[in-house]
């Protein structure tokens, strides 16, 4: 692995042949048998085979140590952190400790990949045991890390991260004010075990925003591709609609279109590309003041809406024949019950109410109470058999 920190095995000269080299050296065999189950343990962390992974890692682990490497030592330790964090009942403690002692060999050894890695998996593991404060400090701290190192990519990972937490629902000790409307206007939290009051957007809020945009630019430091730029605006374009205002919904327009604009050029993205379109589209209905910014796009959104629609196969049309029949039958009893409600109307435009009345009564001996009966029957022969195509076929 390119990143594994470990050299790739020297290759042999003409004089010493491979076996012989490795025979007469101890060390360069034992080198060999780390940089193999380096490669073994990556390829069953990416079957997501976690207990083999945790052994190859383990092994990793105990043969670096052996020769005092401390660069392997940490990538392996944090290996088998990431295999342990994936189980049903994670030891968080034993898991955190790990982190931190992988990061401590990184640190050593000036491995900074690993160093990183090892304070976003703390970040991670605190936001999934859903300790929403021990994650962003732990956000914090991987953070300046990157900054420090002057790594844009990890800057901008590391604030897109931080900024989705504080964009989270508050937590339980959070008190939201709404108005009769629903609308959030301000919340009451704790603050050094002392209540304050909040008014207008969160400072949580307010922050993302603020690393939103500095992902966004850090992200243009390095070599992305279009649909990683993309998501950096729509991210934004999402917090600053959160925040609210006029003036922020604007931004979060042309955020939106320039991340519209990025995807068009990009045609491995034609998915992402359509939820731009419709989240567009969903803007200029819910405000359409915004015409005016969204105006250049709004041709090409619909267009591509309308394609999209217009792909999709008949909906729910099964394949299998006994469900073919049920629909069939579905369709049929569809069809002539808006027949009969078509030739009901029709009578009714034609025929006086009086004259309906007795041309009903002395037709054939039949009541007007055994045509309501006809026609209830013929519903509930519809409802019977789409019901029934419903629970053969959900789609």
């Amino acid at each position: 692995r390119a990143d594994s920190g470990y050299p790739e095995p020297m290759v042999p000269n003409v004089a010493m042949s491979s076996s012989a080299r490795l025979q007469s050296d101890p060390k360069a065999l034992l080198s060999r048998s780390i940089l193999e189950k380096q490669r073994l343990s990556e390829r069953l962390c990416a079957a997501q085979e976690w207990d083999a992974a945790l052994d190859a890692f383990h092994a990793v682990a105990e043969m670096a140590s052996d020769i005092g490497d401390q660069k392997v030592e940490g990538w392996a330790v944090r290996g088998m952190a990431h295999c342990l964090a994936q189980k049903e009942d994670v030891d968080d403690e034993l898991v955190l400790g790990m982190y931190a002692h992988s990061r401590d060999c990184a640190s050593n050894a000036g491995d900074v990949e690993t160093q990183f890695l090892a304070l976003t998996g703390i970040a991670t593991l605190q936001r999934l045991l859903r300790r929403k404060e021990a994650a962003v400090k732990a956000w914090d701290v991987a953070l300046d890390f990157a900054r420090a190192e002057c790594e844009p990519d990890k800057v901008a990972y590391a604030c897109t991260q931080a900024a989705l937490l504080l964009l989270e629902s508050p937590d339980s000790s959070t008190i939201d004010m709404v108005n009769e409307d629903k609308k959030h206007v301000h919340e009451v939290r704790q603050v050094n075990e002392a209540p304050s009051l909040e008014v207008g957007p969160s400072l949580s809020t307010r922050r993302a925003v603020k690393l939103l945009n500095e992902a966004l630019v850090e992200l243009s430091k390095t070599d992305h591709q279009p649909k990683q730029a993309a998501i950096a605006s729509m991210n934004l374009a999402t917090a600053l609609l959160k925040l609210g205002g006029a003036a922020n919904k604007r931004k979060a327009a042309q955020q939106m279109l320039e991340a519209f604009a990025k995807l068009r050029a990009c045609s491995n993205a034609p998915d992402l590309q359509l939820a731009v379109a419709c989240q567009i589209l969903q803007l200029h209905e819910r405000s359409p003041w915004l015409h005016d910014v969204l105006e250049t796009a709004m041709d090409a959104c619909l267009s591509m809406v309308s394609r999209s629609e217009e792909a999709k196969p008949a909906l729910g049309f099964p394949c299998d024949p006994e469900d073919r029949y049920a629909y069939e039958k579905a369709m049929w009893a569809q069809k002539k019950l808006a027949k009969m409600t078509s030739e009901q109307t029709d009578s009714e435009d034609d025929v006086g109410p009086a004259s309906r009345k007795a041309k009903i009564g002395v037709d054939e001996g039949c009541t007007v109470g055994a045509m309501c009966t006809g026609h209830t029957v013929m519903q509930s022969c519809v409802m019977v058999y789409l019901n029934a195509f419903k629970d053969i076929n959900p789609a």
